[in-house]
């Protein structure tokens, strides 16, 4: 009898167990049926495509308050920083681990997530050869009012150009662990689809101040004996200053440098010294070294 009763019990037991793996499987398939779900088949209207396409231009993105952000590792990366996305479009020709990644990176910050044709992905892209997702990030303007101490070290950026070169500094920056950049009226604008894809979305995890006034940030700084740095070919060796973290590294246009009211109020002039031939460096691998030379000599690395 007893035989009888242990081969119930284990009868029992297996059939619970049966029962508890067809629940789970069921509710796996309904978690990867809600997250397909997550993806909508959608066909963009006229006005939608007007308004993503107008994102090119600098008027219509601060209009708007918004700008695009193109291709799988900038949107990741704005994802992964919690920066404000709108809306993601998705093509067929982003690979299914792809798309799957970027839901789960997206499902907590209610995003909406559009499948789309790659035909409409190439009308709305500023790309020639777009990867086949764009997101809508939002423009967050913020008055600046104060420097914090975690702002410094930081960079200031004197009417720079080129989208390249700024997206390149931004990357740069992150990589020295400074994070915090202030842009001067005239630059070009910080939230291009150039400069975002430069940065190789290093950008979503910096604090980036566009249209700062060189007197303004220089009022600010030096209130708290925080130095200015200017990068100008008359300059000291840089290889042979050395005066700890609390400054702000000044770099001029590509073409013109800095003008003389920046040269003026700058507590150091430096450059860097030639060693062979050449008229200039360039203005992403001038920032590179500066920042080597003066966050590794003062034993930040």
């Amino acid at each position: 009898m007893e035989k009888y009763d242990d081969l119930q019990s284990q009868a029992l037991i297996k059939r619970l167990k049966e029962m508890h793996r067809s629940q789970k499987t069921k509710f796996h398939e309904k978690s990867a049926v809600k997250e397909q779900q997550s993806i909508h088949h959608y066909k963009l209207s006229d006005s939608e495509r007007v308004l993503i396409r107008s994102l090119h231009l600098k008027k219509y993105r601060y209009q708007h308050k918004l700008f695009l952000i193109e291709g799988l590792k900038p949107v990741k990366e704005a994802l992964l920083a919690n920066f404000p996305v709108e809306s993601i479009y998705i093509s067929s020709m982003l690979d299914e681990s792809s798309k799957i990644e970027i839901i789960g990176l997206s499902k907590n910050f209610f995003i909406k997530i559009y499948l789309i044709s790659q035909k409409e992905i190439n009308r709305i892209s500023s790309l020639k050869t777009p990867e086949g997702i764009i997101a809508v990030g939002k423009i967050n303007e913020k008055d600046f009012e104060f420097l914090d101490e975690d702002d410094i070290p930081a960079l200031y950026l004197w009417q720079v150009s080129d989208p390249g070169n700024l997206g390149t500094i931004i990357r740069t920056s992150l990589w020295f662990d400074v994070k915090r950049i202030f842009i001067s009226p005239g630059s070009v604008d910080v939230y291009s689809s150039k400069v975002v894809r430069g940065s190789m979305g290093a950008i979503f995890h910096m604090e980036i101040s566009p249209n700062i006034d060189f007197e303004l940030l220089c009022d600010r700084a030096k209130g708290k004996g925080i130095k200015f740095l200017a990068a100008d070919m008359s300059g000291n060796k840089l290889s042979e200053f050395s005066l700890g973290n609390r400054w702000i590294l000044v770099f001029g246009s590509e073409s013109h440098g800095l003008p003389k009211k920046i040269i003026d109020n700058a507590d150091y002039l430096l450059s860097i010294q030639k060693r062979g031939y050449g008229e200039s460096l360039n203005l992403g691998v001038s920032v590179s070294i500066f920042l080597n030379e003066l966050l590794y000599k003062d034993g930040e690395g």
